[in-house]
């Protein structure tokens, strides 16, 4: 049983996962809200987890999936991942924990990380999610990331041989922008010590903040609320001199995302999967 809050970091999937991703396909409770298959032989989860390892950015689906780790243990507890139709710059999240991970933070935490993978990395447009209402827990993560509900759909899923109602959450690139940078200057606001967020961030670099990978690190930290002299020391590691501080957010007068390649594709490293079936709706 994980601590109170849960630290975690997502990964791409490996055949040496199998045992773990067996686990969770077996598990009832886990995979009754998702389209994902319920694997009662390891078998099944070793062709449910090859299918979602397979590099496939030809076809029907072009998507991303992940495991989630705890960052401390480095054990797998959940699996999550985006669906994105190709050409449509819109991509549905999907997520689920393993029970004993459940109401520890899990699951927020993946699915903000989804978000900053499907803004920063394959510059979508918009992100959304499924949720059943049987599934309250799902609907205050979607909540919490900033989703906001835009419709209750009746009988549109067919889940393990059930039609079930769903409703659907979404949020778009700018809203998440805006609220990284509300954060960032909330946490510079209430520490003195911190390098002041307008330093950083000109009142229009939202975008390059937010779509840097350079500065995720910083980004991170500023969110966690650690603005002290340490974060100051990571921050002078990246960027030397203080006008590079300010350039490196700036972009010297171009989006940070034309300077490092962003918005061409899926990062380095990021996988591009095929999944048998459409999106997938939310387990905790």
């Amino acid at each position: 049983m994980p601590d109170s809050s849960v630290s975690v970091k997502l990964h791409p999937l490996k055949r040496t996962d199998l045992e773990a991703v067996h686990r969770l396909l077996s598990d009832w409770k886990v995979v009754r809200y998702m389209l994902l298959p319920h694997c009662t032989s390891l078998e099944e989860s070793r062709e449910c987890l090859e299918d979602l390892m397979t590099e496939n950015s030809s076809g029907a689906l072009a998507s991303v999936s992940r495991k989630i780790e705890d960052r401390n243990s480095g054990e797998v507890i959940g699996l999550c991942g985006i669906v994105v139709l190709p050409g449509s710059k819109q991509g549905e999240m999907w997520y689920l924990v393993r029970p004993d991970c459940w109401r520890h933070g899990v699951a927020t935490e993946s699915a903000r990380a989804l978000l900053r993978i499907g803004f920063s990395e394959m510059n979508l447009h918009r992100m959304f999610a499924s949720c059943l209402p049987e599934n309250p827990a799902s609907s205050r993560v979607l909540e919490k990331i900033g989703m906001r509900r835009e419709e209750y759909q009746r009988n549109n899923l067919e889940i393990h041989g059930v039609w079930h109602d769903s409703s659907l959450y979404s949020i778009l690139r700018e809203e998440w922008e805006a609220t990284l940078t509300m954060q960032a200057s909330t946490m510079s606001d209430k520490n003195p010590k911190a390098i002041p967020i307008k330093n950083i961030v000109s009142e229009d670099g939202a975008h390059e903040l937010a779509t840097s990978p350079d500065m995720q690190p910083y980004l991170r930290l500023i969110k966690a609320g650690l603005q002290d002299q340490d974060t100051t020391s990571h921050m002078e590691e990246m960027y030397p001199s203080h006008e590079h501080r300010q350039r490196a957010a700036k972009g010297a007068g171009k989006p940070m995302s034309h300077q490092l390649g962003a918005g061409r594709g899926p990062a380095v490293g990021q996988q591009v999967i095929k999944l048998p079936n459409r999106a997938l709706p939310n387990a905790r």
